[in-house]
């Protein structure tokens, strides 16, 4: 029986920004594959044969924009947590991003944890997030 097709991170991106993905680099980019627990995207790679999962911004990132340093987190500064367009990550401190993450959970900003399926997903502009830091 042969085994699970390999394909690139790229075509792993792709896919899974198929149909939510949208190429304005002022929209959030959705992804639609799997999600984790916490309603992030989930993606699922072949390297050196082996499936490694990946969270979904973090391989949007690493591809478009470049590694993430160790001890560093990714902050989706739409709030969005299914989007995958670097333009709205910011590479931050562990602790930097935990004290965000801290205020808006205390502000109840956390948008699309569980979007619908048809529901678009909710937009807040950078210009509205710079209040909010």
């Amino acid at each position: 029986m042969p085994g699970p097709i390999a394909r690139s991170p790229m075509e792993v991106l792709l896919q899974g920004l198929r149909g939510g993905g949208h190429p304005d680099p002022d929209r959030c980019w959705n992804w639609t594959g799997l999600r984790n627990s916490n309603g992030y995207g989930r993606s699922q790679i072949t390297q050196a044969k082996r499936q490694l999962h990946r969270m979904a911004h973090r391989l949007a990132w690493e591809l478009m924009v470049g590694p993430i340093p160790q001890g560093f987190a990714l902050d989706h500064r739409c709030l969005n947590k299914l989007c995958c367009n670097p333009a709205h990550l910011e590479c931050v401190t562990m602790e930097e991003n935990w004290r965000r993450g801290n205020r808006h959970r205390e502000l109840g900003l956390y948008i699309n944890a569980e979007l619908g399926t048809h529901s678009p997903a909710p937009q807040l502009s950078l210009f509205d997030r710079e209040d909010l830091a």
